[in-house]
């Protein structure tokens, strides 16, 4: 995914998790502790969000820490139908890649998946392998 993409697809993200979460967009932005046209502007796509706020919407929205970041920093490789908020929930308070690797074995057969599920683990795993053959952090 190129830039505007990566935006597009994060903000439509954070508009779906929001509305299952909370009954309005001012609440949810009075939650989270931002201003209400930065959760508006993060949700159409529009601007990148700073780190504090992106750190403030993923624990409001019981995502994974550093979800947000993870997927700017891999955008060029993942295909923005990857992108679910089941996979930005998964692992939520598991810090570490060691962590997350170990929540996503418990799965034990492909046919326990859907196909979002299934490509999402599949772009985890490709990203997780790459990183440790470059030996990268």
């Amino acid at each position: 995914m190129n830039d505007e993409q990566t935006l597009k697809a994060l903000g439509r993200l954070i508009a779906d998790a929001q509305a299952d979460r909370y009954p309005s967009r001012r609440q949810f932005a009075k939650h989270v502790g931002v201003d209400i046209k930065t959760i508006t502007s993060a949700e159409k796509g529009e601007r990148e969000l700073h780190p504090n706020s992106q750190r403030k919407i993923e624990q409001a929205l019981g995502w994974r820490k550093g979800s947000i970041q993870d997927v700017w920093q891999h955008r060029s490789e993942i295909p923005a139908e990857s992108l679910t908020v089941g996979e930005m929930e998964r692992g939520a308070g598991e810090d570490t890649w060691e962590d997350l690797e170990a929540a996503s074995k418990r799965v034990t057969r492909a046919s326990q998946l859907t196909d979002e599920e299934l490509l999402a683990e599949l772009s985890y795993r490709f990203r997780n392998y790459k990183i440790r053959l470059n030996g990268e952090s």
